[in-house]
């Protein structure tokens, strides 16, 4: 039945519809706005609620004890219900029901013709309140305002709850920034601790190194001094190579001790060309080599070469003729403590 209504007119208002519809979306989502709909009820008063834009004509309670259906005039009379029950109740009431529908008639005439606001509860016989359907009355502007006052104090404690967990939580996020600021300056000082600790242990490690150097350098030094007069050297001199050696040497020759091994070497070695005579003492003489006095200054010239420039043997015999002499002048340049 509802086929020819569907294909003739709804299919081409479907068609005509997609046509338009992403049209209609754009001035949608342009003119109809959150802002445009609050200002709407803002405007109608109904939230945020306004009393005051209201009547008492708003106030007033439905007419629920009206037979009019709320249709408008042009609308047609549609007959409801089971004709079969009718006529059962056309039989067997028929005057009560002429009563009943005079007087529905001339109550829903006034009611129409008066004020809302004006209108009272009218007297109904029992036979119309048999046959009035029971209605529940309608939800009245007092509930309504409870469950606003209800809703809007439920509000408030929740809102005041929820600042007051704001603040709890700022209070706790700045206690957390402390901390960790304060655990942050703890690791850093205990890191400088731990370091500067680990400092002072290798400058004690080390100040101990060398003081254990020092002494043993002190000792060493003692020891050369006090063995100026007495150490004997049993190997000829190219033997020596350790600098401490060649220190020993120096100082019981009574020669410098600083300097490099090879100045070291060198300066002994022209000591020693210098003054063949300590040849014939026991404690230099084996660092000439081979022989002794007699023959130092060949040995000299042969096996450790100590000067590159000799004298002829003609100067070296004059050297060791003085030898012979009972004024020993030729031992005038010689520190008699080597002797």
């Amino acid at each position: 039945m509802l086929q020819p209504l569907d294909v003739g007119v709804f299919g081409p208002f479907q068609k005509a519809w997609v046509k338009h519809f992403k049209e209609y979306m754009k001035i949608r989502e342009k003119y109809i706005t959150p802002r445009t709909i609050q200002a709407a009820f803002a405007q109608a008063a109904i939230w945020p609620i306004d009393h005051t834009k209201f009547t008492l004509k708003d106030y007033t309670p439905s007419q629920h004890f009206s037979t009019r259906p709320p249709f408008p005039a042009s609308f047609p009379t549609v007959q409801h219900g089971n004709s079969h029950q009718m006529d059962k109740q056309e039989q067997g009431s028929s005057l009560g029901t002429d009563v009943g529908n005079a007087t529905s008639s001339s109550i829903s005439e006034q009611s129409c013709d008066q004020d809302p606001s004006e209108i009272s509860q009218p007297t109904i016989s029992r036979t119309l309140r048999s046959h009035r359907p029971v209605i529940t009355s309608p939800i009245t502007l007092t509930s309504i305002s409870s469950s606003v006052s209800r809703l809007e104090t439920a509000y408030k404690t929740v809102s005041k709850e929820l600042i007051t967990t704001q603040g709890e939580l700022k209070e706790t996020k700045e206690k957390l920034d402390e901390s960790i600021l304060h655990c942050s300056l703890s690791r850093a000082r205990a890191e400088w601790q731990h370091k500067h600790q680990e400092d002072m242990a290798k400058k004690q490690v080390e100040a101990l190194k060398n003081q254990k150097k020092n002494d043993a350098l002190h000792a060493r030094e003692e020891a050369r001094r006090l063995g100026i007069n007495s150490k004997k050297f049993d190997l000829p001199l190219r033997h020596y190579t350790r600098k401490e050696d060649l220190k020993d040497i120096a100082a019981c020759m009574g020669l410098e001790t600083t300097g490099k091994d090879v100045e070291l070497t060198s300066q002994i070695k022209a000591y020693m060309g210098s003054n063949p005579v300590l040849g014939g003492n026991t404690r230099f003489s084996s660092l000439y080599g081979k022989r002794g006095m007699a023959k130092g200054a060949r040995d000299d010239a042969e096996d450790i070469e100590l000067v590159e420039d000799e004298e002829p043997e003609e100067e070296e015999m004059e050297e060791e003729e003085p030898e012979e002499s009972d004024d020993g002048s030729s031992l005038q340049n010689i520190d008699p403590a080597l002797l």
